[in-house]
């Protein structure tokens, strides 16, 4: 299950853009929950930043991808990474992605490589 408690764990990529990554194929890793009870009462993972009612009911949680995962998954395509002056832009010679994070250009780079 993908959810928007995914942005409050990893600010690199948006939840829509997660969920652009998985809707196409990209292997997001699903891992257990890591419980922690929140000072209001619920309980929380560590990993993800879901907070659950009934944690039995979700027990997994899908993670991000880091950085060194996602230029991995362009494989010998990927060429560079560079920083602008407003973001980041990644490119394969040809096709480019531009984001606000490193993260976010080379996920929008792997998602047009993927098209």
């Amino acid at each position: 299950m993908l959810t928007k408690e995914l942005i409050t764990y990893n600010f690199m990529i948006t939840y829509e853009l997660a969920k652009e990554l998985k809707e196409a194929g990209f292997p997001i890793v699903r891992d257990s929950h890591d419980y922690m009870i929140n000072t209001v009462g619920g309980t929380e993972c560590t990993r993800c930043g879901e907070r659950l009612t009934k944690p039995e009911t979700s027990p997994f949680c899908d993670l991000t991808p880091t950085l060194s995962e996602l230029i991995e998954a362009c494989g010998d395509k990927f060429f560079e990474l560079s920083k602008l002056s407003d973001g980041w832009v990644s490119s394969d010679h040809y096709l480019n992605g531009e984001g606000k994070t490193p993260e976010e250009a080379v996920a929008k780079l792997w998602l047009a490589l993927n098209k």
